[in-house]
């Protein structure tokens, strides 16, 4: 029961590490990225 807890706490988090790394990248990332290749 806890080990499911754990799993579900971290995949929220997995997930919500996700979405700001891809909303960042998507403002800052790219251009960046871009201009360094």
């Amino acid at each position: 029961m806890l080990s499911i807890l754990w799993n579900l706490a971290a995949f929220i988090i997995a997930l919500g590490v996700l979405i700001t790394v891809h909303e960042f990248g998507s403002f800052l990332g790219c251009p960046a990225l871009r201009c360094a290749s």
